[in-house]
């Protein structure tokens, strides 16, 4: 041993008070601040993205944030009429409730087409689809145009419809309307109108034919509140939506939740309990343990308050840190009862077991080398991982640094200022009982050692080929029971599913727009969703307008077909000539239906950019190739899979915390030089890197993959492993050390369990 530290006496309570006190005064003001207690359980919140361009995050946040509260309620029945009556019931039961924003259920009311029926008559020469452009482009196409709106428009007549002829003669304006309702319909699952509301039939056969088993599927769309979506909490309106709809379900009646909410309130909701669980059993059997070891109240009120500090501490750093905690980051944090047990069991058990230790502050000293390495060790670790672009692992990260070091804090700042029981108490029985001395322990321990490094080395080798760095997100979360029923079902009906885009950029809104046109042409007849389906490029629109000249041109027509007067005639000529050079852009005013999908899909200006996405309604695995070649077409346009992209954005991030883990090896091992001779850094650096190949071996055997959560895993072990070693090497004959180790382990395995 080369170094010995001392502080004050004094310093170490200061230092507790100090920071403890200014941790909750942070988290304090902080809530006051914000809207009190955030908590989060999304899926993909957990999990990095491979696209770095800060403007495709923000595409992302525009897709996850909708999606996450957007939910569908399919009522579903043989009969159209009891499916229709079960989604109304429902629909009176939440359209009022504040957990939602929004709860729809019919289509097409009057105040809807009034809005269209204005915007159409405002834009109409604006809007023409390419066809259309291409089609009247000629005086024989106009022609033939004029005549086929001319059938339309009697058609329209002959049911009482009302018909604006003077100013719309070639019903352009029905035209475009029923082009936007065909984008527009793109933009959510595949239901067509029927009696006032979103309906379809599911199953058919291959011929579009109903079965057996067919049944009639209405939809409700609902949008939900910030009361609503609040996660973990009693407020979350996926109760209130069980609570309506499962005691409807009778006759034949069913019902299909779909929507990611669905399954985060239900993955939230168990890891709260699986926090609960895991941290009220450790609690339990650690109070266990050491009422048999120590037949003391003290050591064990005093556990129970290290934990308890720990663990607020820590979460109200995370909470002010980030604004708010992830559930994920609570499951992985409750290791912490495990970690902050250890420095509580070292001083307790000197406490308690070691007479010559005659005060609180001895025994700080003579553990405080073991309990600084220990700590500064683990910090290292966690300090390293709050570096990665991960925002779950840096959550995770700070969570732990926190707490271990607050647990540090109570043990050399509170724990050393305790009385020293009677002499004739200070005796642990269990103790006295074990016999910890082994014959031949060195050569054992050297057999044990090369058994281990032989075992792990011919494994890997034999298996290397097997050994890889391989994450599948979809392999993280597997729905059960009715979710995954549900969601099963809800994909075949709705035929919706947007985990996949293009993001488009441009250095002007008519680059970017110009740009999903041509994605547009190249996406043909498959479903999807853009900004320019609404809102073409000005180059379109100008275009339309030229095009629009040859259906102006037939005066002769409107006279012989609509009784067009000198009057009207010229009002409409001058109609359309104040029309020129008037373009529509993405910052006009919509009808609200279109507005509520332009939000999502048209980012608009970040930075010195414009970005917009163009949305498929779904991919297929056969399809990721050519909408990769769009894609590769144009540098401004990048195809995202978000499954996969975050699937490898865990493979970047798994090798990239492999790197800081040996960059955190070489520094402890530098660290540890500074306090150890070379044999003894050697031996105790030796530890970790035997459990992390052991590790690696094992999961060869079994053959699995090395995921990211296996990685962290491994961090965690090596911290912990350089733990024990360092205890004991400030300890080799001390049978009080060893035992305390051995508690050490057992209240580890506990909390990883």
């Amino acid at each position: 041993m080369k170094t010995k530290l001392t502080l004050s006496n004094k310093f170490f309570t200061i230092a507790w008070i100090l920071f403890h006190a200014t941790l909750t005064l942070l988290f304090s003001v902080s809530l006051f601040f914000t809207n009190g207690l955030q908590f989060d359980a999304d899926l993909y919140n957990m999990f990095p993205s491979n696209n770095l361009n800060k403007a495709a995050k923000i595409a992302d946040k525009n897709i996850t944030s909708t999606s996450g509260r957007s939910l569908f309620i399919l009522s579903t029945h043989e009969d159209f009429a009891k499916a229709k009556e079960g989604a109304e019931a429902v629909y009176e039961k939440l359209k009022d409730s504040p957990k939602f924003e929004s709860v729809s259920l019919y289509s097409g009311t009057a105040e809807d087409m009034n809005s269209y029926q204005e915007f159409m008559s405002q834009w109409r020469y604006n809007l023409l689809t390419p066809e259309l452009r291409e089609l009247i482009s000629t005086e024989e196409g106009a022609q033939e145009f004029s005549m086929e709106a001319l059938s339309s428009l009697y058609s329209a007549l002959s049911f009482g419809a009302a018909v604006d002829t003077e100013n719309d003669p070639f019903c352009l304006d029905n035209t475009n309307l029923m082009n936007y309702m065909k984008y527009a319909q793109n933009a959510g699952p595949a239901m067509q109108p029927k009696d006032g509301v979103l309906a379809n039939r599911w199953p058919l056969d291959e011929n579009g034919n109903p079965t057996e088993e067919t049944k009639w599927n209405v939809m409700l769309r609902l949008q939900l509140s910030d009361e609503g979506a609040a996660l973990a909490s009693k407020k979350n309106a996926v109760p209130l939506i069980y609570d309506v709809c499962l005691p409807l379900e009778k006759d034949g009646l069913k019902f299909v939740f779909s929507g990611t909410t669905f399954h985060s309130y239900k993955s939230s909701s168990d890891a709260t309990n699986e926090v609960s669980i895991i941290s009220t059993v450790s609690v339990i059997l650690i109070v266990v343990m050491m009422l048999v070891v120590f037949r003391s109240p003290l050591p064990i009120f005093a556990s129970v308050f290290s934990i308890a500090v720990s663990m607020f501490t820590a979460f109200f750093t995370t909470h002010f840190v980030f604004g708010g905690v992830h559930m994920m980051s609570l499951v992985f944090g409750t290791s912490l009862i495990g970690s902050s047990i250890d420095y509580t069991l070292h001083f307790f058990i000197n406490w308690k077991g070691r007479k010559k230790m005659n005060s609180g502050r001895k025994i700080r000293a003579h553990l405080f080398n073991g309990l600084f390495l220990s700590l500064l060790s683990t910090e290292i670790c966690y300090a390293l991982l709050m570096g990665a672009p991960f925002y779950m692992l840096k959550q995770v990260a700070v969570f732990s640094f926190t707490g271990i070091l607050s647990s540090f804090l109570t043990v050399t700042g509170l724990f050393s200022l305790l009385k020293i029981p009677p002499r004739e108490k200070r005796v642990i029985p269990i103790l006295n009982k074990i016999n910890f001395t082994i014959p031949n322990r060195k050569l054992l321990s050297r057999i044990l050692t090369a058994s281990i490094l032989v075992f792990s080395l011919t494994v890997i080798f034999i298996n290397r080929k097997e050994i890889s760095v391989k994450n599948d997100l979809t392999s993280l979360y597997q729905p059960k029971g009715r979710l995954k029923d549900d969601a099963a079902k809800a994909f075949q009906i709705l035929n919706y599913n947007p985990t996949s885009w293009f993001i488009v950029s441009g250095n002007t809104e008519e680059e970017v727009l110009q740009r999903e046109e041509k994605i547009m042409t190249a996406l043909k007849d498959k479903p999807y969703i853009c900004t320019a389906c609404f809102v073409p490029s000005i180059k379109s629109q100008k275009e339309s307008y030229e095009a629009s000249k040859n259906l102006i041109a037939l005066k002769d027509f409107r006279s012989e077909y609509l009784d067009f007067d000198d009057e009207i005639e010229n009002n409409f000529v001058k109609d359309f000539e104040s029309r020129d050079k008037k373009y529509l852009t993405p910052k006009d005013k919509f009808p609200e239906a279109i507005q509520s999908v332009l939000d999502i899909i048209w980012i608009g200006r970040y930075e010195n950019k414009y970005y917009s996405l163009v949305l498929p309604a779904i991919v297929h695995p056969e399809e990721e190739t050519e909408y990769n070649e769009i894609a590769d077409q144009d540098s401004n346009i990048y195809f995202e899979n978000r499954i996969k992209d975050i699937s490898y954005g865990l493979d970047r991030l798994s090798f990239m915390i492999m790197e800081m883990f040996l960059i955190a090896y070489v520094v402890i091992f530098i660290v540890l030089k500074i306090f150890y001779s070379w044999r003894d850094t050697l031996k105790i650096a030796s530890v970790p890197a035997l459990s992390v190949l052991m590790i690696t071996a094992i999961f060869s055997l079994a053959g699995l993959k090395i995921e990211f959560f296996c990685i962290t895993g491994m961090i965690l072990v090596f911290g912990l492993g350089l733990d024990y070693i360092i205890y004991k090497m400030e300890n080799k004959e001390s049978k009080a050390e060893t035992f305390a180790i051995a508690l050490s382990f057992f209240t580890m395995a506990f909390s990883f369990g």
